[in-house]
């Protein structure tokens, strides 16, 4: 059981105190910065989870999908039946 002095009084208590036993103040071991340095722990594994599970995998599909039809020469199509009816197949698929 570790002891630390309490935040108001400055005497020695338990860190699970729920009070102390001298002036009766509550939770006489979590110090002000403490408990805004859990907060902001806690906050920070929130932002981790919330980033990792939106990873944004659709977009860079629909981007790629994109840059695929780009690249795909109008007039070189015009040449190629089989070019042209993948450019319109694709085209109409995502519709």
């Amino acid at each position: 059981m570790a002891l630390k002095p309490c935040k108001s009084c400055k005497h020695t208590v338990a860190a699970s105190a729920k009070t102390c036993p001298n002036c009766g103040v509550a939770d006489p071991g979590v110090t002000t910065a403490s408990a805004i340095g859990g907060l902001l722990v806690l906050v920070m594994i929130i932002g981790i989870a919330v980033s990792m599970c939106s990873s944004g995998k659709s977009d860079k599909l629909e981007d790629a999908q994109a840059d695929i039809e780009a690249d795909i020469d109008d007039a070189a199509c015009r040449k190629d039946l089989q070019c042209a009816g993948d450019k319109f197949t694709v085209a109409e698929s995502l519709y």
